[in-house]
């Protein structure tokens, strides 16, 4: 994935990676740290912390990696916008000795995300014209898809693992049709480790249909969108 990608990066250039992973209910609380009630003192995020120790070790290179960045919610990713933008972190909490993190030359940012999955904010121009944007291509070969899958779930009946890599495929074609969103490759892996253990008690499409139903893929914009629900169901029809 994207994020192997950056580690691969750190790991390569000797660089501390520090990662935060965003989600849908990723707070401010989360990114910056709070007030601990206990003490009455400001207590900063391990994100925070390792930003700060990057200013303290400028001999020292840091790549800091904001994980699924096109997910979670507006009011708390608008905090990173300065660090993405002007490489320096804003804390307006009164209780917070440090105002202002600037982020030195030692400090690489990058921010992924799947911009053709379920579940992501929507991202204008005005925003993509402050970053430098690199788009990673959708993985659609079939046998490194099962490679993927091998990799990341170990072994799987051939007829369990073809049927969700056609599924995954069918989400892309469709998607290319404009009826569906696609299925990431993330979310592939997540259905697949979820099918694998069903499959323990279940048949191969009952197990996959129900593992479908587990996933973001499954509980989102597939069932919502009445446009897509449509399209989700007939592609859910192919597995009876």
């Amino acid at each position: 994935g994207k994020s192997s990608l950056v580690e691969a990066l750190a790991k390569q250039n000797n660089a501390s990676l520090v990662r935060f992973q965003i989600t849908e209910l990723t707070s401010e609380v989360d990114i910056l740290g709070g007030l601990d009630l206990k003490s009455g003192e400001f207590v900063y995020s391990d994100f925070v912390q390792n930003l700060i120790l990057s200013t303290k070790e400028k001999d020292k290179n840091f790549y800091v990696l904001l994980d699924e960045f096109t997910r979670g919610r507006d009011e708390a990713l608008n905090i990173l916008f300065p660090l993405l933008a002007e490489k320096k972190l804003i804390i307006n909490s009164p209780y917070s000795k440090d105002k202002e993190i600037k982020i030195e030359n030692n400090v690489k940012i990058f921010a992924t995300g799947n911009l053709h999955d379920t579940g992501q904010r929507d991202i204008g121009q005005a925003e993509f014209d402050r970053y430098n944007v690199i788009e990673v291509k959708p993985i659609l070969d079939i046998e490194i898809l099962k490679q993927i899958i091998e990799l990341k779930v170990g072994e799987m009946q051939h007829e369990t693992c073809n049927l969700l890599i056609n599924f995954y495929l069918q989400t892309w074609q469709k998607y290319k049709e404009m009826r569906i969103l696609a299925m990431s490759t993330r979310t592939l892996i997540e259905c697949a480790n979820i099918t694998k253990e069903l499959n323990k008690t279940l048949p191969t499409r009952l197990a996959i249909k129900k593992a479908l139903s587990l996933t973001y893929f499954g509980t989102s914009q597939a069932i919502l969108n009445p446009n897509y629900a449509r399209t989700y169901q007939e592609l859910l029809g192919g597995l009876n």
